[in-house]
This record gives C-alpha cells, structure tokens and sequence, in this order.
C-alpha cells in the first residue's frame, strides 16, 4: 500500500513568495494532475497579463476568470493551480474527468487553496469550492 505524502513548502519559487502551507499528494493524484494539464495546461499557468484585464474579458462572455484557482480532490489532494475560467467547456471537462476517476473535483480560489497550514478537509472544501463537479 502505497503512504500519502505531505509536502511542506517554505518558498514558492514560481512566483517568489514565502508562505507555510502543505500539499497532499498521492500516485493517483499525480495521474490526474497530468489529466489536468492535458486539458487545462501546465500548472501555475497565466491566461492574462493582469487580473482585472482577465476579470474583464470573462465578464464579457458571462464566464467568470479564476486567478491561480485551485484544483483539490476530495479529502485534500490538490491537483492541479493556475488561471482557470469557469465556463461551458471547462467545467465539461472538469465533470467528465470526475465521472472519469470517480472523483469529486473542487475548484477554490487562490487564498482558499493556497497558503494553507494542513491539507484541507472534505468540509472545508465543500464550504470554500467556488465549483465542484457532481
């Protein structure tokens, strides 16, 4: 049986803050991060130069822009970060991954999902999850 594993990180070295927060990761999680990244692109990915030009323009559309969103599985895993929108296409793809793995996915924003000093919990996500695939 493989063990979870708890990362403590001091540094985040992609974008130069210091912060105490943990990441839960396991095998499985590391497969559907890279099912993410098929879908969404690479972690930590940037969709606009500035926040408000990204706000603006998914407003026009109806959809709403997510800055370095937050990706978690049930029971804490986080699986994937970066700019995320919330719109027809993506959150298709979000719950057919999810029916896929047969696994709740939770998107939170980044002070929700970020600096965190444990591994959240299945009540916290379900409080902070701005979407969660059914």
């Amino acid at each position: 049986m493989v063990k979870d594993k708890i990362i403590k990180r001091k540094f985040d070295p992609l974008v130069g803050m210091v912060g105490d927060y943990n990441i839960k990761i396991s095998k499985n999680s590391e497969k559907i991060t890279k099912k993410l990244e098929k879908f969404f692109g690479h972690q930590g990915k940037m969709l606009y130069g500035s926040k408000s030009f990204g706000h603006d323009q998914c407003k026009k559309k109806g959809w709403q822009f997510i800055p370095n969103a937050n990706i978690f599985l049930k029971d804490g895993y986080k699986v994937w970060y970066g700019d995320f929108i919330i719109n027809p296409d993506n959150i298709l793809a979000l719950d057919d991954l999810g029916k896929e793995s047969k696994s709740r996915y939770y998107v939170l924003r980044e002070m929700d999902g970020r600096f965190l000093d444990s591994p959240p919990t299945n009540e916290y996500l379900e409080e902070k999850s701005i979407y969660k695939t059914p």
